[in-house]
């Protein structure tokens, strides 16, 4: 009986083999790196952030796990002071690497790019835009005076407060103060000052002293190259008393060869009158209260705030006890001194 041979063909088991993506070879970009930003658009503030992620193969050779991030706007956190728009990071375990981008200070987009480099040969790339969007100074920075309206005495202290929006960083809590008039109390010859922010309001404070003339101060708040201002004013600091003396005698003869000096002292409780203020001068008599005499020489109150002018009481008809009263147009505060008329 004759055998009969059975021949089994072996099975062939053919996988096919999945294309797995790392950096170890040239592909296409989006086959091996995955380029994000969140959020994609930011407040053009100057320190507003975005996190730029970038997500490769885990595989990747250990040679192809720096990426390389630059930008053609803003600047990155952490980056060298030479080169703010360029950071190295080396993806996590998880091919993860992330860099923050802070915003800059004008509107705008940026170009961010993410690289792996075999030396200097470009592995992969991808780049992403990222929206710096317009922000209104008065959205980052306001400012008031508690008065607007303030004497011009050399002395008397308005306050001046800035307020900052949330969230500005750490680093950045200094405000630049200026005025056109006046000075500030922190450093009394400068018309600027430096202060920092205090508490979680964000408000920085100055004192802004009152110049001795007459004018309006444009007072600026800067931060972040974003200015706000406040106008205050500066109106004539009239006296809160007046001195009023006579040089030599205090009886004087009703002819017109009588003579005398009489001197007004204008003073105020807090700083000093204003240069250059009007002062009036009159002469009543005390029992009929007709004017009478003249004054000449008056000139405006000097920067002590005197004034001097010569009285003469003419051949008047008045006698007896007299007074002169000196005042301030716009003020009720009045000086008096009084004389006594005789015969000549």
């Amino acid at each position: 009986m004759m055998k009969r041979l059975l021949f089994l063909a072996p099975t062939v088991l053919v996988l096919a083999h999945s294309a797995c993506s790392d950096v170890n070879r040239l592909a296409e970009p989006d086959d091996v790196m995955v380029l994000s930003a969140e959020p994609a658009a930011i407040t053009a503030d100057g320190f507003s952030t975005t996190t730029i992620s970038v997500r490769i193969s885990r595989a990747s050779d250990e040679r192809f796990r720096d990426v390389i991030f630059t930008t053609t706007n803003g600047e990155f956190v952490a980056s060298t002071a030479d080169d703010p728009r360029r950071i190295v990071v080396s993806a996590d375990t998880s091919g993860e690497a992330k860099a923050t981008l802070r915003a800059a200070l004008q509107a705008g987009s940026a170009t961010v790019t993410a690289e792996i480099r075999d030396g200097q040969a470009v592995k992969v790339a991808r780049t992403i835009e990222v929206q710096f969007q317009a922000i209104p100074a008065s959205a980052l920075i306001s400012i008031e005076a508690v008065r607007t309206l303030a004497p011009a005495d050399g002395a008397s202290v308005t306050d001046i407060v800035a307020t900052i929006a949330q969230g500005v960083p750490l680093e950045e809590r200094e405000v630049l103060f200026s005025t056109t008039l006046g000075s500030f109390s922190a450093s009394l010859s400068s018309p600027q000052s430096r202060v920092q922010l205090t508490g979680s309001n964000n408000v920085a404070r100055v004192g802004l002293v009152s110049p001795r003339v007459v004018g309006a101060a444009l007072v600026s708040a800067q931060f972040n190259g974003r200015q706000s201002g406040v106008t205050v004013q500066f109106e004539p600091a009239l006296p809160d008393g007046i001195a009023v003396s006579v040089f030599g005698s205090l009886q004087m003869k009703a002819t017109f060869a009588t003579k005398s000096t009489v001197e007004a002292e204008l003073f105020r409780i807090e700083g000093k009158v204003t240069p250059g203020t009007e002062v009036i001068f009159r002469a009543f008599d005390d029992s009929t209260g007709n004017q009478f005499g003249s004054f000449s020489g008056s000139t405006p109150s000097d920067d002590q705030g005197r004034v001097r002018v010569d009285f003469t009481p003419g051949n008047t008809v008045e006698r007896g006890e007299a007074i002169i009263r000196v005042r301030v147009p716009g003020n009720a505060i009045v000086g008096r001194v009084h004389i006594e008329i005789v015969d000549p």
